[in-house]
């Protein structure tokens, strides 16, 4: 099962129901949700359980929509002249003369139909958009909450000629609102060098969510997985759960003290290990996809459940970097991942990738976890073995038990020093690993474990580390 995001620029009603109209009742039929479910087979048909926002075969869902900042009425308004006609005839034709120009859907009072505000039973948000050339700046936000409202802003988004297909996992959203009360969805192109025309069809929230490996006995350790979104969710029961989103770790959740699931254990951001360049004077941006941008301005990335048994979980994740004019093909630089998840908790991994034009010599990979959640950090540098003993690189990040019981231990297979990355900016407490760049690719691989969690100092965790770095031969008599 593979799980393709959109192409991004770097820089519940059981069988599905519309959006009410206000003052009057909805009509839509079985015949035209079937419709959608058959051009939506992936993300529909699996649950049939989806909210159709606007579909655009009825009239009143235009009142829905205006153009700010002039509220030109002639700006937007349902159109046949370009629809997905596999779902229908009608689509919102929407014009924007620059990039200060944004269209809005939201209530208002003379509007006809209302906003769906309960988008927490959800974890996809669909829509199509139909450009007429290609357009390297389609942005939209998501508003939530009146008195206090919270916002979340989409990166911006390419668009090719014709029609485009976007897919938003809304556990990013809601890392940012509250998705039990959105208020306010707003479309702009920015930048926009010309008056542009685009058609919008079909916005639609999905729970798509599926048991790709359901666990028969629920006993403790018993591996699952499930797709949500556009995240695979790996779970081994009572002990830890690993969310991964677009190829990498991006919760963590030690189920043993957090049933409900209630505290990321990554802080946000990615478990790692995640590729960084190195600034001349050291630095590095963590999480910053745009430091990449000069291996193509665009990114496509990739998830794929490449094998799911008791014994284990693989995951394959890629990035593939490019430009409008060229394809995202085997050629293309890519940073790509592949992720051995064991029962046991452990993590095996490797980060690889080709990034030609970077012009860079070596490449840092950082991993961390949420510091505010009173993880300590404790790092063992490699040492050559002087008689009985060796040290082999790892760093073990820790909770004291009067503050929770989850470990995370790194240990790289080749023994690349780890050194203290901070950021006063950034809660979390992460490492850098430096990465020789060879041919303009580079490889590091290494183990991390999510469990047991009584791996509260370097005493237990260097018989682990060693164990993997350093593992006993293999006779046979």
């Amino acid at each position: 099962m593979a799980v393709v995001t959109a192409v991004v620029l770097l820089g519940t009603a059981a069988g599905g129901c519309k959006a009410p109209p206000l003052g009057g009742q909805d009509t839509t039929g079985p015949k035209v949700l079937d419709r959608l479910v058959a051009a939506y087979p992936e993300d529909l048909g699996a649950t049939r359980r989806f909210q159709v926002i606007a579909d655009f075969e009825d009239p009143r869902q235009a009142s829905l929509f205006r153009r700010e900042p002039d509220g030109d009425a002639e700006a937007v308004g349902i159109s046949t002249l370009r629809a997905q006609q596999e779902t229908g005839v009608g689509a919102l034709r929407i014009s924007l003369l620059n990039a200060t120009q944004q269209i809005v859907a939201a209530d208002s009072p003379g509007a006809s139909w209302g906003l769906h505000q309960d988008w927490a039973p959800y974890n996809l948000l669909l829509f199509s958009v139909f450009s007429p050339r290609d357009q390297g700046g389609l942005r939209f936000s998501i508003r939530s909450g009146m008195n206090r409202p919270l916002l979340y802003e989409h990166p911006r988004i390419f668009l090719k000629a014709g029609w485009n297909r976007i897919r938003v996992d809304l556990a990013d959203v809601a890392e940012q609102v509250y998705l039990g009360d959105i208020r306010e969805v707003r479309f702009w192109c920015d930048p926009l060098d010309s008056p542009v025309e685009l058609f919008l069809d079909d916005i639609i929230l999905a729970d798509n969510s599926r048991e790709l490996m359901a666990g028969k006995d629920h006993a403790p350790g018993e591996l699952s997985v499930k797709a949500a979104g556009r995240r695979l969710v790996v779970t081994s029961a009572e002990r830890f759960e690993l969310v991964f989103s677009r190829g990498r770790i991006r919760q963590w959740f030690d189920l043993a003290s957090d049933r409900q699931r209630m505290h990321n254990l990554t802080g946000g951001g990615c478990m790692g290990p995640t590729p960084v360049l190195i600034g001349k004077d050291g630095s590095v941006q963590v999480d910053q996809p745009s430091q990449w941008a000069r291996l193509g301005p665009l990114a496509e990335s990739y998830q794929t459940l490449v094998e799911a048994s008791p014994l284990r979980v693989v995951i394959h994740g890629e990035w593939r970097f490019g430009k409008p004019d060229s394809p995202f093909d085997e050629n293309a630089p890519y940073h790509r991942w592949v992720y051995s998840i064991y029962r046991g908790g452990e993590v095996y991994f490797e980060c690889s990738g080709l990034i030609r034009g970077a012009d860079a010599t070596e490449v840092g990979m950082v991993v961390g976890c949420d510091g505010s959640a009173g993880f300590q950090r404790t790092i063992q540098q490699p040492q050559a073995s002087t008689g009985r003993t060796e040290q082999v690189s790892c760093v073990l990040f820790s909770q004291p038990p009067e503050v929770g019981s989850a470990d995370l231990l790194v240990v790289p297979s080749r023994g690349p020093a780890a050194q203290v990355l901070e950021n006063p900016s950034d809660p979390r407490l992460c490492v850098l690993y430096r990465v020789p760049v060879e041919a303009d690719q580079f490889v590091f691989t290494g183990l991390m474990r999510v469990w047991p969690s009584d791996i509260d100092s370097l005493t237990q965790a260097a018989p682990m580390a060693m164990a993997y770095a350093r593992p006993l031969p293999i006779s046979v008599d």
